[in-house]
């Protein structure tokens, strides 16, 4: 979250809370306004924290206790208002927790529709829709963008002879490496069983090469220190003004990729798609 929007949302639940506060004095004891305060704490729940949350609503559980205390009404037991307090923040944290468990759930879903479930990075789906964007961006700005097909070379065998855990390790550590290689602009998605894409920003021809030699280079060392025979077979376009949809662009490095390992495997094949 920004830190614009958190203290927006924490300014404004300070103030709800008050506000329910005054209210609920100057109304006395015949009307009941402590549901009220479930608002602020919602919005603490949802846009700023657990922890804030859980003490706001110990404040307003509080505020609730003292407007009635202040009020001047007299029950049958004096221990009654504190159990109305008790009470009241009973149902005050348990909405805080459902609240948060029902965001956490919300997230899981989020993180399950746009990331892989193996390795972390973007799906297929995610990933278009973010080249989309950058499409968009880069026919504005008029910056270069390369995009990646890889696949892994020599994979199969490692499913076959040590079998499909040690495969996914593989992908993990594939996945990570490559991806603890990239800026924070850059983008890497899994779109196959052993196929990856990637996605370099705002970078020229001959720069996007060397970014593509290292990825290679340096999944060869991961995997040689496994002992696994996994290479990259690597398809790339850079385009200085990509006037194509996200389908068509990753048609054309899927088929560069497979030039690439008809080739020889382990190779780069990378062509500059030129204005003009």
């Amino acid at each position: 979250m920004s830190a614009k929007r958190f203290y927006s949302s924490l300014g404004l639940s300070i103030l709800l809370v008050l506000s329910v506060g005054a209210v609920d004095f100057v109304t006395g004891f015949e009307i009941n306004l402590s549901i009220l305060y479930l608002i602020p704490i919602a919005i603490l729940s949802w846009y700023v924290n657990l922890g804030i949350a859980l003490i706001f609503a110990l404040i307003s559980a509080c505020e609730g206790f003292l407007a009635d205390f202040w009020s001047g009404h007299v029950y049958s037991n004096p221990w009654i208002p504190y159990w109305n307090a008790l009470v009241w923040l009973g149902v005050f944290t348990l909405f805080v927790l459902l609240l948060h468990r029902l965001q956490e759930a919300l997230e899981a879903e989020r993180r399950l529709a746009r990331f892989d479930h193996l390795t972390g990075v973007l799906n297929c789906r995610a990933f278009q829709e973010i080249l989309d964007a950058e499409i968009q961006r880069s026919l504005r700005y008029r910056d270069p963008l390369t995009l990646a097909y890889l696949d892994c070379d020599n994979f199969k065998p490692i499913n076959d002879q040590y079998g499909h855990e040690v495969g996914d390790q593989a992908l993990r550590i594939l996945a990570q490496t490559i991806k603890d290689n990239l800026r924070r602009s850059d983008r890497i998605a899994r779109v196959g069983g052993d196929e990856f894409v990637v996605l370099l920003t705002t970078i020229p021809f001959k720069s996007a090469q060397q970014v593509l030699e290292k990825l290679r280079d340096i999944v060869r060392q991961a995997m040689d220190e496994h002992a696994w025979p996994v290479t990259l077979s690597i398809g790339a376009v850079t385009y200085d003004r990509p006037e194509f949809t996200a389908e068509l662009m990753l048609k054309e490095v899927d088929q560069l990729m497979y030039e690439s390992k008809n080739s020889g495997k382990n190779r780069i094949r990378h062509v500059h798609n030129k204005i003009g």
